[in-house]
């Protein structure tokens, strides 16, 4: 569904702005939870009281635990987790990896075809244990001049009275961030990252719903740095090879913040209109839309549909090129003693075509609290256009036109998770993923190949297997690896561009004392393949990815603590894609204070 229009660049901001003044009349923004640690493997046995509910969201600033700093734009990955971006997203892209805050996340869940009002008792709980604060800041500096700022303040939940002191009316807060080093030995690999958000939260319905919104400025600088460093004829200019990409963003979420035992709808809606442009004349609007319901019609049954609508409109010099994906899943969900089941069926509307797909899903208990076999069957629809690609690869093409294909993804996967005595949970999932129009990175050796543009393969096939392990001891003991293989097969790409076929991980933290916390992290991407010439056609093998970090905080009194961060001990300047090698070793020391 695309159109080329021709319009003057005061017309395109005047359709901008009236769109986004229909949406702050229909909701206010949405608020993005704070990123805090993924939580432990839970213990086998958790008891939970009949009547004990969860709050299972909660927008007040969370000063999250030592965590490694991101110092390279993103890279890479096969990750089954998703992002929410209104487009669906799949495993076998490179969504969602980055050179990570914190690597392993133990993504993947046995498939939760509850129904929420069944539960009550499976939302987040780590979001209690974490201690929220009124305000905090984190200062550091690193060795590769590396100033990083990190300050958050909030009212905290305020009450106006009229429900008793202790209710929850109401929270505003502000977040401002900034992160960045010129001290890379390659010449031109600096690179900033700022930004900020206004949020609230309006708690409704006795504090059981509530309504946050969020408005957001994101500012991202790089250099294309790819070019042969060692040719001494090149006069590089900084200007000249700078790209800067800028996010303005409202968003708004409706939820219901509590989940009961005796509560027959559960819902969860989101709305987010954004505007990205980069320093070169490229602006995409966003509109999305998105969530969840579902109703309980018995304590065995429940029906509910998911949806996400997103909207781009992309102009460049004097074209525009709008696109709408859509998709619908309306779902019937069985919970039995022995496990339960969901049957529905994803409608697709997208680049013009209809597509109506089987979703199911299972899961059995074959040893009760101990061993489950799950499975499923669905059909995803992922958007590809300017804002997805360049978080995805920041060194995107500016000299020309792009092209933007949503993709298509179907997945078959089985698998089995079990706990294994009182500390041990392990996962083990295989299948298959049939990606139409996988995108994939080349270098523009038409026009500049320090510069990338995307590529799509017709059908991407891939066989995969998933192994997760996870180890908590205690309080002061956890651990995790993972690891996944993919098996390739392109239709009409001669390689999957950039794709690894093998990625592993781990991580182990330890707390000796209350007030000390160690966390070692380790990722390790396999061999990548990249086009090296159009001439001949020629491949390049990229070297492996490894990187092993180590970070420790120490609490010095009650709300200040001290932290340092060691990154990428081995020094291995791996590729982030092909010409562009990431940082070495890199440290960043600092305080954090919370109040």
């Amino acid at each position: 569904m695309r159109t080329l229009l021709k319009y003057s660049k005061s017309m395109r901001f005047h359709y901008f702005a009236i769109i986004i003044g229909g949406l702050l009349l229909l909701a206010a923004p949405q608020m993005n939870a704070q990123d805090v640690p993924p939580p432990p493997p839970p213990a086998v046995d958790d008891p939970l009281q009949p009547d004990q509910i969860d709050v299972v969201k909660s927008y007040e600033p969370v000063l999250a635990d030592a965590v490694r700093f991101s110092l390279s734009p993103d890279i890479p990955t096969l990750d089954n987790t998703n992002n929410n971006d209104g487009g669906g997203n799949d495993d076998r892209t490179f969504n969602n990896y980055y050179v990570p805050n914190r690597f392993l996340t133990m993504p993947y869940e046995v498939p939760d075809i509850k129904p929420k009002s069944y539960s009550g008792r499976d939302k987040n709980k780590e979001a209690e244990r974490l201690q929220a604060y009124n305000a905090w800041l984190r200062l550091g500096y690193g060795n590769l001049r590396t100033p990083m700022v990190d300050l958050a303040l909030s009212t905290g939940p305020t009450s106006k009275g009229g429900r008793g002191k202790n209710a929850k009316n109401y929270m505003v807060g502000l977040h401002a961030h900034h992160l960045s080093s010129r001290g890379g030995n390659i010449a031109f690999q600096d690179f900033a990252r700022s930004g900020g958000e206004l949020f609230g939260t309006l708690y409704l319905n006795d504090e059981k719903s509530e309504l946050s919104w969020q408005a957001e400025y994101d500012r991202h600088q790089v250099h294309y740095y790819g070019y042969d460093q060692g040719d001494t004829t090149l006069n590089i200019i900084g200007d000249s090879i700078r790209q800067r990409y800028q996010k303005i963003g409202l968003s708004a979420r409706l939820n219901d913040r509590i989940i009961r035992e005796d509560q027959q709808v559960g819902y969860d809606w989101r709305f987010n209109a954004f505007r990205y442009f980069d320093m070169h004349e490229a602006a995409e609007n966003n509109f999305i839309t998105g969530g969840d319901v579902n109703l309980s019609i018995s304590e065995e049954v429940a029906i509910g549909a998911d949806a996400n609508i997103h909207f781009s409109n992309y102009s460049r010099d004097t074209s525009t090129i709008n696109d709408m994906l859509l998709q619908l899943t309306p779902y019937v969900q069985i919970r039995q003693h022995w496990g339960g089941f969901k049957v529905g069926a994803s409608a697709i509307t997208s680049d013009g075509n209809f597509l109506l797909f089987p979703h199911l899903g299972f899961d059995v208990k074959v040893v009760d609290k101990r061993i489950s076999l799950y499975g499923g069957w669905e059909k995803v629809a992922r958007k590809n256009n300017f804002f997805t690609l360049a978080s995805e690869n920041p060194f995107l093409a500016h000299s020309r036109e792009l092209d933007f294909r949503n993709t298509i993804s179907e997945k078959r996967f089985l698998g089995v998770k079990a706990s294994i005595g009182r500390f041990l949970t392990l996962n083990v999932q295989g299948g298959q993923t049939i990606n139409k129009q996988q995108q994939l990175y080349q270098n523009d050796y038409a026009f500049d190949d320090t510069q990338f543009i995307a590529v799509y393969d017709s059908s991407m096939t891939s066989l995969f297997a998933l192994s997760e392990l996870g180890i908590r001891m205690s309080e002061t003991f956890q651990a995790g690896v993972q690891a996944e293989w993919n098996l390739f097969k392109t239709s009409t790409e001669a390689e999957a561009w950039h794709l690894p076929a093998f990625t592993a991980g781990g991580f182990l933290q330890i707390n000796p004392i209350e007030a000390l916390m160690i966390r070692s992290e380790l990722f390790f991407n396999g061999k990548r393949v990249a086009l090296a010439s159009l001439v001949d056609d020629s491949t390049v093998d990229l070297k492996s990815a490894l990187d092993l970090n180590v970070t420790a905080k120490y609490r010095l009194v009650k709300n200040l603590a001290v932290f340092a961060s060691v990154n990428n001990i081995v020094s291995a300047k791996y590729p982030l894609f092909y010409k562009y090698p990431t940082y070495g070793l890199n440290a960043i020391a600092g305080i954090k204070l919370r109040f």
